[in-house]
């Protein structure tokens, strides 16, 4: 099986070289479940997928989801 294998431009992984079967991967975050109920089911979202491009580096793109996660759970709310 073929690896591509690059650098990671922005996202959660910027700087690191990642190595992957395929020539897209999506990072996925639980958004926990609004409510007193304990134990409650987590809501996953995909948040953004790194896409390998034909300079060898991953390139991240975020979902709208995404962005909003990253605004509501960062401490920079500009």
């Amino acid at each position: 099986m073929e690896t591509f294998t690059g650098k990671c431009v922005g996202g959660p992984d910027d700087g690191r070289m990642m190595a992957h079967w395929a020539r897209k991967k999506a990072y996925y975050a639980p958004l926990p479940h609004t409510g007193i109920i304990t134990d409650a089911p987590v809501r996953v979202i995909e948040i953004g997928t790194y896409h390998l491009n034909e300079f060898g580096q991953w390139r991240w793109w975020a979902t709208e989801e995404g962005r909003a996660f990253e605004h509501l759970f960062t401490a920079d709310h500009s």
